[in-house]
């Protein structure tokens, strides 16, 4: 999981990694991925990804989230993506803040939440 540049990390061990690294699952919040992460294609097994981010983001344009969630969904890998109208960049103000609860019921879908996941 990552926030903000922390995201940008979070982006390349998705798109980079090998089998004894391979994570369960990856979490981007808010994440600047256009200039920094090489959007190649999406591995064939990659990790499912869950994705928050603001459209009033002044730091972040929220066309980083839409077209990597876009690259999971095209490439037939589980994404979630949740957009909040505003909050701007960190996802502090209501509704944005609860991000945590959706991330959190994503994880219980997924069957991670469960013992021995």
């Amino acid at each position: 999981m990552g926030f903000s540049a922390g995201g940008t990390l979070t982006a390349s061990v998705a798109y980079n990694f090998s089998v004894e690294s391979k994570p369960d699952f990856v979490a981007l919040m808010y994440a600047p991925i256009a200039n920094y992460v090489e959007r190649k294609s999406v591995p064939q097994d990659a990790p499912p990804m869950f994705i928050a981010a603001a459209t009033d983001d002044h730091i972040v344009p929220v066309s980083n989230s839409v077209n990597l969630y876009n690259d999971w969904i095209d490439s037939k890998h589980s994404a979630e993506l949740h957009l909040y109208s505003k909050s701007d960049h960190g996802l502090a103000d209501f509704p944005a803040n609860r991000w945590i609860d959706r991330f959190e019921e994503w994880l219980d879908v997924l069957g991670l939440l469960k013992p021995g996941k």
